[in-house]
C-alpha cells in the first residue's frame, strides 16, 4: 500500500479525478471497450506510476522531449504527462481510428493538442529516430506480432532514445500471454534493445517469488481493481470455447514492467537501464 498512499499517486490520482469529471460524457461512448477510470484497474496503479518515474528520469534536465503513447486509447494519462513535463510534446497513436474524434474533443477540453494518429504498431506513420521515448502500456499481451512491433518502435526512436514496456502475464495460461510467450516476447527485447545487465529472461523465475505481484494480492487490497464483472463460469466457458483451461477464479495474472534503451549513441548523458519484474516492492519504490 506504500505506493498508493505517496503524494506522487495522490497526485496522479487527483488529476486523474478531474480528467473523468470533465469528460464523462466523451468517456462514456469509450466505456464498452475499455474503463472509464484506468487508473483503478488492478495492474494499472503500478504500470503508471512506472512509466512516470521513468519518464521523470529520463527528462531531468532535458529542454525538450518527443514522447508517443503507443497503443494509447483515450486515458487521461498523456494528459497528466503534459502536466508534468512541460518540455513534453505528447503524441498518440492507437489503431482504433474510431478514438480520433473522442481524442480530439477530450484534448480541445483539456486546452491541449496532443495528435492522434491511427495507426497500427507494426506500421507508424512517423519519420525514423523521431521521438525520444516511446511508452507502451498493456498492449503487447494482446498480439503476437512482437517482432514487427519492437522493430517499429526501434526505428522511430532516435539513438540512445528509451522504450518503456508493461505487459500482463497469465500465470496460469488461462489468458492471453502465457509465461513462455512472455519470455519469447522479453527475448524479443534483448535482441534490440539494452535492459539490465543480468535480467533473467525467464518470467517462471520472477513469477515464483514470493513478493510477486498478481490478481490475487489485487483483490486483497481491493477487488474492485479486478476488472471481471459478470459471474466467473461465464468467463471460464468462454475460455473452454477458446481451447484454454478453465483455470482458477480469478485469473492468476501478474505484470511486469521493463525500460529498454535503443542501442548507439544518445544526445544526452544516459541512464542505467531499470527492470521491474514481477515485484511489488519495486513497483511501490517508483
Amino acid at each position: 500500500m506504500e505506493l498508493l498512499q505517496s503524494d506522487d499517486f495522490r497526485e496522479m490520482e487527483s488529476f486523474s479525478d478531474r480528467f473523468i469529471a470533465a469528460n464523462r460524457k466523451e468517456l462514456a461512448r469509450y466505456s464498452h471497450r475499455w474503463a472509464i477510470d484506468p487508473l483503478h484497474q488492478w495492474s494499472r496503479q503500478w504500470e503508471y506510476p512506472f512509466v512516470h518515474c521513468r519518464i521523470r528520469q529520463i527528462a531531468s534536465g532535458r529542454s525538450s522531449l518527443r514522447i508517443l503513447d503507443a497503443g494509447s486509447g483515450v486515458t487521461f494519462f498523456p494528459h497528466f504527462m503534459l502536466s508534468q513535463f512541460h518540455q513534453a510534446q505528447m503524441y498518440c497513436s492507437d489503431r482504433d481510428g474510431r478514438l480520433a474524434e473522442i481524442h480530439a474533443r477530450v484534448s480541445r477540453k483539456a486546452g491541449n493538442s496532443i495528435p492522434f494518429l491511427q495507426a497500427d504498431l507494426r506500421t507508424l506513420l512517423y519519420p525514423d529516430e523521431w521521438f525520444d521515448i516511446v511508452y507502451c502500456i498493456s498492449v503487447l499481451e494482446h498480439t503476437r506480432d512482437y517482432a514487427e512491433i519492437l522493430d517499429e518502435f526501434h526505428r522511430v526512436l532516435r539513438p540512445g532514445g528509451s522504450l518503456i514496456v508493461t505487459f500482463d502475464v497469465s500465470l496460469d495460461g488461462t489468458r492471453d500471454l502465457d509465461l513462455e510467450n512472455g519470455s519469447l516476447l522479453l527475448k524479443a527485447m534483448a535482441a534490440r534493445f539494452d535492459t539490465t545487465d543480468g535480467l533473467s529472461l525467464d518470467l517462471g523465475a520472477h513469477a515464483a517469488r514470493p513478493q510477486a505481484f498478481t490478481t490475487l494480492a489485487a483483490r486483497d487490497i481491493n477487488r474492485r481493481l479486478l476488472p471481471w464483472r459478470f459471474p466467473a463460469f461465464m468467463y471460464r466457458v468462454k475460455n473452454l470455447l477458446s481451447g484454454k483451461p478453465a483455470g482458477s477464479w480469478p485469473p492468476l495474472l501478474s505484470v511486469f514492467c521493463i525500460g529498454l534503451q535503443k542501442r548507439g549513441a544518445a544526445q544526452e548523458p544516459r541512464l542505467p537501464s531499470h527492470a521491474d519484474a514481477l515485484q511489488v516492492p519495486h513497483a511501490r519504490g517508483l
